[in-house]
């Protein structure tokens, strides 16, 4: 997503162009884009109208698997708020076409108050029912939300004043929110926190992890919270890091694999969760601060947007060069 546009590239990043999704008029303005690969996730539009409405879209595929044009469908809006030129979008996307995705809607902040709406959908885009009002269950500003199964998920935060930590659970399919209790350090009970979108291992949904933000004294300390009982319960793993670019830099993907890198972009952090090991450190050839988006498989193979500007790995984060 540049400048109001949807960029995509089929050469690894090596060149890019615009596309205009089916559906999608030439003044319609994008507002948000989250994809985890070319089929799985969505791109929101608002229309260019008197009253507007606001379009999902995503990438549909062939019987042999390849992209076979857009799918778009409007949201059901009823607040005039959830069509404003400052409603923001998260996404959680079901795994398989059968499996719920959801988009929370958030407006900007009036006398402190910012309002909440969830949308869900149960055929992969090509309808959208609206689940309701979710204000009063969520506070703060979300950061992210993600569903472990259908009907249980997990919205995050930004700190707002709230007493509570900011994380807010739900089991009814979206219509109910409320606040998990999670420990907090000693240290740090002083301080305030931010939370990141919980990731779940693909392998076993009953083990996940998101991010807390730890600000105390003016200094950011990263903490992530690991859960193996579905989670019900959520333990701060004692491995910690400070002086990291944010998320979406610093992530865990859905093998429970962190990575992250450094704010000076000298080092690049990788954390293996299911053998309990602490922070693992490479330092890359040239530096990479200032990363906007960073991914690193296992196999090797990565890819980081530094100023706009796409660069690649093969041997794991030591050396990146432009795409070929």
């Amino acid at each position: 997503m540049g400048s109001g546009r949807l960029l995509y590239t089929n050469n690894a990043g090596k060149t890019w162009e615009v596309t205009t999704p089916d559906g999608i008029g030439a003044k319609d303005r994008l507002i948000a884009a989250d994809f985890q690969n070319t089929f799985l996730g969505f791109a929101y539009y608002l229309t260019d109208a008197k009253q507007p409405k606001l379009l999902a879209t995503h990438r549909m595929q062939d019987g042999a698997g390849l992209p076979a044009g857009w799918e778009t469908a409007a949201l059901p809006t009823v607040e005039a708020w959830e069509t404003a030129r400052d409603v923001t979008t998260h996404s959680s996307f079901g795994l398989s076409y059968s499996d719920a995705s959801y988009v929370p809607l958030t407006s900007s902040p009036a006398l402190g108050q910012m309002n909440k709406s969830l949308y869900r959908t149960d055929d992969r885009g090509k309808s959208w029912t609206r689940v309701g009002d979710i204000a009063s269950g969520i506070s703060g500003y979300p950061t992210g939300i993600t569903f472990r199964v259908p009907n249980e998920g997990w919205i995050t935060a930004t700190y707002h004043g709230q007493e509570s930590f900011p994380l807010f659970r739900n089991k009814d399919g979206g219509k109910t929110w409320t606040v998990q209790h999670v420990d907090i350090p000693d240290e740090f009970k002083n301080g305030y926190a931010d939370t990141l979108t919980p990731v779940f291992d693909q392998e076993s949904n009953n083990h996940g992890l998101f991010i807390a933000q730890f600000v105390q004294d003016g200094t950011k300390t990263y903490i992530p919270y690991e859960s193996r009982d579905s989670g019900d319960t959520w333990l701060p793993i004692k491995h910690r890091l400070t002086d990291v670019q944010a998320s979406p830099v610093y992530h865990f993907d859905n093998l429970i694999t962190g990575r992250a890198i450094s704010t000076d972009g000298k080092t690049i952090y990788i954390m293996d969760t299911y053998n309990k090991e602490d922070w693992h450190k490479l330092i890359p050839v040239i530096a990479l601060k200032g990363a906007s988006q960073f991914f690193l498989r296992m196999d090797g193979y990565g890819c980081v947007l530094l100023n706009g500007h796409t660069k690649i790995t093969r041997d794991g984060g030591k050396t990146w060069t432009d795409p070929a």
